[in-house]
């Protein structure tokens, strides 16, 4: 394979490194893996790993508007997300919302999208709900 300059096409990150989200300057893609959040430079592949590590299960969303920060998220139970702004430099992230469907019985929380200027998101969800019947003296 090759590059559109034709020499050889290399990696842009190492083997078994999955990107997530490139920047908008298109210079820059996030990675969540080993409890560590990397910004990886796209013209050299290199990854550099932010100060402020990675909570169990969280998972980049996307870039913001402005390219100097990102949306990661974590799973809290299945019945909701808490959302966080990440800086791209230092890793330091804040609480932006928590989503929760307004009746959480049942529910299984599956997908997250947040527009880059923050001002909507949208989330998916499951419900499962059931009847149980107690019938007696049947024979």
């Amino acid at each position: 394979m090759q590059a559109a300059d034709g020499s050889p096409a290399r990696p842009v990150t190492p083997e078994g490194v999955a990107l997530r989200w490139v920047s908008p300057d298109g210079k820059r893609a996030i990675s969540i893996r080993n409890g560590g959040v990397y910004v990886h430079d796209l013209q050299t592949g290199e990854g550099r790993k932010l100060a402020v590590a990675a909570e169990p299960g969280e998972f980049a969303v996307r870039w913001c508007a402005d390219g100097r920060s990102f949306f990661t998220a974590v799973r809290e139970g299945t019945t909701s997300f808490l959302v966080f702004r990440r800086n791209a430099e230092s890793g330091v992230r804040t609480l932006w919302k928590k989503l929760r469907p307004p009746d959480s019985v049942g529910v299984t929380m599956s997908s997250l999208t947040v527009t880059p200027d923050g001002r909507s998101y949208a989330y998916s969800f499951q419900q499962d709900l059931s009847d149980l019947f107690l019938i007696t003296g049947l024979r």
